[in-house]
């Protein structure tokens, strides 16, 4: 069964940290600074396998920590090398969901019909499957990845919500505040400046993020609508940032931490 977070707890998303952070520097920085959760992203969990590590000795980490392993980050639709291990990880460890996102192969409906096969598999274990918009690919909008939720007819799909992407992509306010609270899977929270630092989306995105209060982003706007006090899910912090990349990942995550503390107090 999935190991439930609650509302107000901190999640560590994967790409905070340098993508090649070994588990046990991840999990410890995290537990150092007050997360109760953490995102992995499934190539990496094939890199840790590859190496000789085990579930049991994954499982062993976690709760040593008392950590859960919230988010299995993230699966492109045009590449689904990884799709049986994402699977895997996902229903092993209890995750709340597994994230996809573009590019989309194929018509809106071909990539509906690869989502519902995927969200079949992970049901039996209560285990979602969260559609990331992103502001570059071809689910580039919360309605694009609404849509897609719709035509899968799963009750276990839903919309992952970055706040970057939705700043930087359709910046659609009347849409988000259209979502049903119910099939919010995921919130990622961040913070930025309104102009792109870089006029390449992908080099500003994994570069220039900034911890929540940093930036310009209408934090205060997006926490109303996608994080009201009803909603039961944990915050999810993917602050990209090449500052923050470069520092120990214990100072980095526990910065991220408590700039998004101060925010919510």
């Amino acid at each position: 069964m999935p190991n439930r977070l609650a509302h107000n707890d901190l999640v560590l998303s994967h790409f905070s940290l340098p993508r090649d952070t070994p588990l046990e520097d991840r999990v410890r920085a995290a537990a150092a600074a007050g997360y109760a959760g953490i995102g992995w992203y499934v190539a990496d969990y094939v890199d840790h396998v590859q190496r000789g590590w085990t579930d049991r000795r994954i499982a062993d980490l976690l709760a040593d920590h008392d950590l859960v392993l919230h988010e299995v980050d993230a699966l492109p639709l045009d590449r689904l090398t990884f799709l049986d291990a994402a699977v895997h990880l996902a229903t092993t460890f209890g995750t709340n969901h597994l994230q996809v996102q573009g590019n989309r192969p194929g018509s809106v409906a071909d990539a509906a019909r690869v989502i519902g096969e995927i969200a079949d598999r992970v049901a039996p274990y209560d285990v979602g499957v969260a559609i990331e918009f992103v502001g570059n690919k071809n689910i580039t909008s919360a309605a694009d990845a609404w849509e897609l939720t719709l035509l899968c007819g799963r009750a276990n799909v839903g919309v992952q919500v970055d706040i970057w992407h939705h700043v930087r992509g359709a910046n659609d306010w009347e849409m988000l505040e259209a979502l049903p609270i119910e099939r919010i899977m995921s919130v990622q929270f961040d913070d930025g400046l309104i102009a792109p630092i870089d006029p390449d989306y992908t080099v500003d995105t994994v570069t220039h993020r900034r911890v929540p209060g940093e930036g310009e982003f209408d934090i205060d706007r997006f926490l109303d609508t996608m994080y009201p006090p009803e909603c039961s899910l944990p915050l999810s912090l993917e602050v990209i940032s090449a500052e923050l990349l470069a520092l120990p990942v214990d100072e980095a995550a526990r910065r991220i931490a408590d700039a998004t503390r101060g925010v919510l107090r």
